[in-house]
């Protein structure tokens, strides 16, 4: 299935905020990443929040979506009106919601045998110390044994005393978690009812996350996948890269500039040195040179730019002959342009059609949905 792509709103003209802007010139001009074809138009958040993200997951109109923002092993760089680290925020918005649910299903019941679930939930033992933890403690809540405790109490102390006890620790626990997420009320309310919004949708089928390092722990991925209610999630676990690059085409092996170029960078290790198998070695020579967001192709003739999308970007020839009408890429000798390139920042240098892209690309499957 073709995905849709939601962009995070570009910070601003420094790196941070190149990286998104140059991603969106990426997969408008060639809708392909690493085994994914892209379809629709772009959908840009108007705001970078969690809030925002949610908003637009529950208007999707397609179920496989992809998903680009700055990210680092604890999350996406996206603000989520919490003082907590992004996956343990999510994790206690998951616990709120779901005891919220139950609390006000119970509220005005006066036995207290309506009150065993939500009290399960309430008093159980949770941990937020690591993303580890907190998955477990999502997964397993309110599946822990009731014991008989309970009911010994309510023979002791009466109903009535029993249920004020009730509704005092699961209301202690409600603002505990307020207390911690340190959101006001009106914001946890938006996020409780958006979050229960793409739950009722049903859950996604693929998100794909671009963005540096988010998959170096699964963990994080698995809570992600959790709050957004999907069935696969991944991410990469590198410096992920887009850029704007100058391409410049010398027109001839012969030429003094393209020959300086070869000795300059071809031993470099941020640099890539491409010639297409089975052709002669003259006119069909390529440099890719990294330099921060804005890497330089230099090579020998067009022709050679064009094989390289082809072969490390999965780009058909069809889309980029489209594209150069557009870029107007037909240039004659010692012409220069520009074209977007994505690529994950490891050494050697990997492109999305590449064998070992894939390496870097941690996946897991979400079993148990949450329901909320």
């Amino acid at each position: 299935m073709p995905y849709s792509v939601i962009l995070a709103r570009p910070s601003s003209r420094t790196a941070r905020g190149g990286f998104i802007r140059f991603a969106r010139d990426f997969y408008s001009i060639f809708p392909h990443d690493h085994g994914l074809t892209i379809s629709g138009p772009l959908v840009q958040l108007p705001s970078n929040s969690i809030l925002e993200l949610l908003k637009k997951l529950k208007l999707r109109h397609s179920n496989d979506i992809l998903v680009v923002s700055h990210a680092n092993p604890n999350g996406l760089a996206l603000s989520i009106h919490s003082r907590k680290v992004q996956w343990c925020a999510m994790a206690m918005l998951l616990h709120y919601a779901r005891i919220e649910r139950a609390y006000q299903a119970v509220k005005n019941k006066t036995d207290p045998k309506a009150w065993y679930q939500v009290v399960r939930f309430a008093t159980q033992v949770i941990s937020f110390r690591s993303a580890q933890q907190a998955y477990r403690s999502v997964t397993v809540l309110g599946k822990s044994p009731f014991s008989q405790e309970f009911k010994d109490e309510v023979k002791k102390m009466g109903k009535a005393a029993v249920l004020n006890n009730c509704r005092s620790s699961v209301e202690k626990r409600l603002k505990y978690f307020k207390r911690e997420l340190g959101m006001p009320s009106k914001t946890l309310n938006s996020y409780l009812k958006e979050l229960r919004a793409v739950h009722r949708r049903g859950r996604i089928n693929n998100l794909e996350i671009r963005g540096c390092n988010i998959g170096g722990k699964p963990f994080t991925l698995r809570i992600l996948g959790l709050f957004f209610n999907v069935k696969r999630i991944s991410g990469i676990d590198v410096v992920d890269m887009f850029g704007m690059s100058r391409v410049t085409v010398h027109g001839s092996a012969r030429s003094s500039a393209f020959q300086r170029a070869l000795r300059r960078y071809k031993r470099r290790r941020t640099t890539v040195y491409y010639k297409p198998a089975g052709l002669p070695k003259y006119r069909n020579e390529l440099l890719f040179v990294r330099h921060r967001l804005y890497p330089e192709i230099i090579a020998e003739r067009a022709k050679i730019v064009e094989k390289f999308f082809v072969e490390k970007f999965g780009v058909p020839m069809a889309w980029f002959l489209f594209a150069k009408v557009m870029i107007k890429l037909d240039i004659p000798h010692t012409g220069r342009t520009k074209l977007p390139v994505h690529f994950l920042d490891t050494r050697p240098i990997l492109f999305p059609n590449d064998k070992g892209f894939r390496r870097h690309i941690k996946r897991v499957s979400i079993v148990n949905p949450f329901s909320i």
